[in-house]
């Protein structure tokens, strides 16, 4: 019986421990600077591009832990396409998720995530500065086997 009682507290911690996975999109403040080089003329142009940019998170709220990962503008050099990175100083409320990430000495940023309305913005010292956009939750599917 204790055994049975056991098994049953333990299965229910468990399913108690939500998965949060959420899937952000959004607009930098200020575009992309690049340098480009046309090939035929051998000239030097600068421009300037908006692009998309996407975070998708995952967060145990019950532990309190997550991570990250971005879409869109990282460095293929210097950061793998899909490494996420760990999530600090998580706050995790009815009303708001916030949290800050580091991705490297020269990139950290913080996030802000509006539960009721699904908005987020991304704030960072290097760029992008600034990101606004919206969130949906994902629908995560446990595998069969």
């Amino acid at each position: 019986m204790k055994i049975f009682i056991f098994i049953i507290l333990f299965f229910s911690s468990q399913s108690l421990s939500s998965d949060l996975e959420l899937e952000c999109f959004g607009e930098p403040d200020l575009p992309n600077m690049y340098y480009g080089k046309e090939i035929l003329g051998e000239t030097w142009h600068f421009g300037f591009e908006s692009k998309a940019l996407g975070f998708y998170f995952s967060l145990n709220e019950s532990k309190k832990t997550g991570s990250v990962r971005f879409i869109g503008f990282m460095n293929n050099q210097t950061v793998q396409q899909n490494k996420s990175f760990p999530l600090s100083n998580l706050d995790i409320t009815k009303r708001l998720i916030s949290a800050k990430v580091k991705i490297d000495i020269d990139r950290k940023g913080a996030f802000e995530i509006d539960r009721a309305t699904g908005m987020v913005r991304y704030w960072s010292q290097s760029w992008p500065k600034s990101v606004t956009g919206t969130c949906e939750k994902l629908e995560v599917l446990k595998p069969k086997f």
